[in-house]
């Protein structure tokens, strides 16, 4: 039996769109894993972190009301899961665990798919 272009095609995209799946699941349980283990000790940023969410939650602005240690695009980057995750402490790390995951985690599928896509 031979398969067609199309049933190809529609098959490399399942697998494509299956580990993408795969893999955002593994970032939640990943950051869930570290929000659930909050790491309390002062030399750690996610006081820091969370200091900040936390003001912009409440309506300050970052570099007119405050000055966010990280700078100003990675705590508006961090807020809308921040957010929806709860707006507290823990939500504070599993935002920081998962932004830190996604973006740099992200790089080996998407340059593996690059490099060694099949040729379709």
């Amino acid at each position: 039996m031979k398969i067609s272009f199309g049933m190809k095609r529609i098959f490399y995209l399942g697998i494509r769109l299956s580990t993408i799946a795969l893999f955002i699941v593994f970032l939640v349980f990943q950051s869930l894993d570290l929000a659930i283990n909050v790491p309390t000790f002062h030399l750690d940023g996610a006081f820091q972190t969370a200091s900040g969410l936390f003001r912009l939650d409440a309506g300050q602005l970052p570099g007119r009301n405050f000055f966010p240690y990280l700078g100003i695009g990675p705590l508006f980057l961090l807020y809308p899961i921040f957010k929806l995750s709860g707006s507290c402490l823990t939500s504070s790390v599993f935002s920081a665990k998962f932004i830190t995951l996604l973006f740099g985690g992200y790089q080996f599928p998407f340059y593996g798919n690059w490099f060694f896509a099949p040729g379709i």
